[in-house]
C-alpha cells in the first residue's frame, strides 16, 4: 500500500499495532445526501407581511391574569391599559431553480481493494453496505442495470469525490459536467 500511494502517513504507525480490546479507531459507515441543481423546479419561499395592529386591554404585566385589573391614576381615576399586537399574513414568492434530491444514484466508498456501495433514496440520502476505520475515496457511478452514461467514447462517467472519514453530502451545482450527468441520470431512470 505504501508503494502505490494508498497508505497515509498517519496510518503507517498504526499498521504495526495490533488491535487489542477495542484499542483501534472505531469503524464508520459511509453515508450522506446527494442533491442536484434543477433549473425547472419552482421554489416557494414564505414571507410575513404586516396587515394591521390589534388592540386589546392589558394590565400591569400584560399577561391577562387576575392581577391585570384596571388601575387608577394619581387622581383615583380608573383607566384600562391598552396593548397592541401585530397581525401578519403569509405570502409566498416563487423563484425558478433549486436543489432537488438525486434518487437512485450508486455511491461507492473505496479503500484499496475494499469497496462498499449504497443507493440514494427519494430524498437523496444514501448509506453504504459496509464500514471502514480509515478515510475512504467516495465516488458516484452514473450507471444502473438498464443504462450507463459514458464520459466519452469508451470510459464510464464517474464523479470522483473526496477521500475522507465521515459523511459526504454534496450539492451538484449548475454549469458543471456532473450536473449534466446527474440530469441525464434522473431522466433516464423514468424511461
Amino acid at each position: 500500500m505504501k508503494l502505490t500511494g494508498n497508505l497515509e502517513e498517519a496510518e503507517e504507525d498504526e499498521t504495526s499495532k495490533i488491535c487489542i480490546f477495542g484499542s483501534c479507531k472505531p469503524k464508520w459507515r459511509p453515508a450522506g445526501r446527494l442533491m442536484v441543481w434543477d433549473d425547472a423546479v419552482e421554489v416557494k419561499t414564505p414571507h410575513q407581511v404586516f396587515v394591521r395592529w390589534e388592540y386589546y386591554t392589558c394590565g400591569n404585566n400584560g399577561n391577562g391574569g387576575p392581577e391585570d385589573q384596571d388601575d387608577t391614576d394619581e387622581n383615583n381615576n380608573f383607566y384600562s391599559s391598552q396593548c397592541r399586537g401585530a397581525i401578519y399574513r403569509t405570502e409566498y414568492s416563487t423563484t425558478t431553480g433549486g436543489y432537488v434530491p438525486l434518487e437512485g444514484a450508486e455511491v461507492l466508498a473505496r479503500r484499496w481493494f475494499t469497496v462498499h456501495k449504497g443507493f440514494s433514496d427519494a430524498q437523496g440520502y444514501y448509506s453504504c453496505d459496509g464500514k471502514f476505520r480509515n478515510p475512504a475515496n467516495y465516488s458516484i457511478k452514473w450507471e444502473r442495470n438498464d443504462f450507463s452514461i459514458r464520459s466519452g467514447t469508451v470510459g464510464q462517467a464517474l464523479y470522483n469525490g473526496p477521500k475522507k472519514t465521515g459523511n459526504w453530502n454534496i450539492n451538484i451545482r449548475e454549469n458543471d459536467i456532473q450536473e449534466f450527468y446527474a440530469m441525464i441520470f434522473q431522466g433516464a431512470r423514468y424511461y
